[in-house]
């Protein structure tokens, strides 16, 4: 039996993706397609905004490969995101970088314990 068609095409994203990433490469990219939408948006335009939010996020999905995202900036009082995804194994370098790139833009940082704290603050 041969494997499913989008089997196939994850396999291709993904490496493309290593191809052009190579063992220590970034790419960074928008996480969403412009600042967070405001509560109470209609619907025909919420699901506009979140077809093109999915272009973006699934890539990290479809790959396979690690990905973070930090509020780097505000529009209107409205925070946008970098996302920046890495090839394998490269978890512990984004978080690093995230970090450094957060600092230099002046975002508080977050301390170790509560990324370390368990769902409910127990």
């Amino acid at each position: 039996m041969s494997p499913h068609p989008w089997y196939l095409v994850e396999n291709r994203i993904r490496q493309h993706l290593i191809d052009l990433l190579g063992s220590d490469g970034v790419l960074a990219l928008p996480t969403a397609p412009g600042p967070a939408i405001p509560i109470g948006t209609p619907g025909a335009a919420l699901e506009d905004w979140r077809a093109r939010l999915l272009s973006l996020t699934c890539i990290a999905g479809l790959s396979g490969l690690p990905q973070v995202s930090i509020p780097l900036a505000r529009v209107d009082g409205l925070p946008v995101g970098l996302s920046l995804l890495g090839p394998p194994g490269a978890d512990e370098a984004l978080m690093l970088l995230a970090e450094r790139l957060a600092g230099a833009v002046g975002l508080p940082p977050v301390a170790p314990a509560a990324v370390a704290a368990p769902a409910g603050g127990e």
